[in-house]
């Protein structure tokens, strides 16, 4: 296992990218090197997408992970039912299907994420931040695989993420446009 995680590694690290046109408009000072709507998408990122507390950018470089963990919503999806009982008020449940919140219903292999490793239950549904280097060729998105292009990955952050009991305080409705979700897609397609 120890040389199959090393040769993982390896070969994860050939896939990483210094040269974007990103890296040209930020870190080389070509401001031509972005269109307009990637520029859009840029200050989106770093504002009001919130984006950039996980996905960070220094001032010499960008690896665009905090290489940190956070529940995003995407595992416990997942793991749940078609439907899930809901707390409205106190003592007064509802059960809701996922489908209305916007949650996929795949009937993936169970992933409890980080909590596999730690066996702490504030681990469930925990995934490293990856890089963000290379993200238009690295699709299927998530961990597991469940979001098909960036568009549905912008989606589901604009939704707030996969609503769960123990989401990632980061993680909130972001109330973007359509514009704006072109302008965040376009320009994550710079890196």
């Amino acid at each position: 296992m120890t040389t199959l995680g090393r040769a993982i590694a390896a070969y994860e690290a050939t896939l990483l990218k210094g040269d974007s046109r990103f890296d040209r408009a930020i870190f080389a000072g070509d401001k031509n090197a972005l269109t307009p709507l990637e520029w859009r998408g840029y200050e989106i990122f770093i504002s009001k997408g919130g984006c950039v507390s996980c996905h960070t950018i220094g001032d010499a470089a960008a690896l665009f992970t905090d290489q940190s963990w956070h529940n995003t919503g995407v595992g416990f999806a997942a793991r749940i039912s078609a439907t899930t009982r809901v707390e409205l008020a106190p003592r007064v449940f509802q059960n809701v299907r996922l489908s209305d919140l916007g949650l996929s219903t795949a009937t993936a292999k169970s992933d409890l994420g980080r909590f596999e490793i730690t066996g702490k239950p504030e681990d469930r549904w925990v995934y490293t931040t990856p890089t963000l280097r290379g993200l238009k060729e690295t699709w299927p998105y998530m961990h597991d695989g469940s979001l098909k292009s960036l568009e549905e990955v912008v989606d589901f952050y604009d939704r707030g993420g996969g609503p769960n009991p123990a989401l990632d305080s980061k993680i909130k409705p972001l109330g973007l446009s359509d514009d704006e979700k072109r302008a965040l897609v376009a320009f994550l397609s710079t890196l």
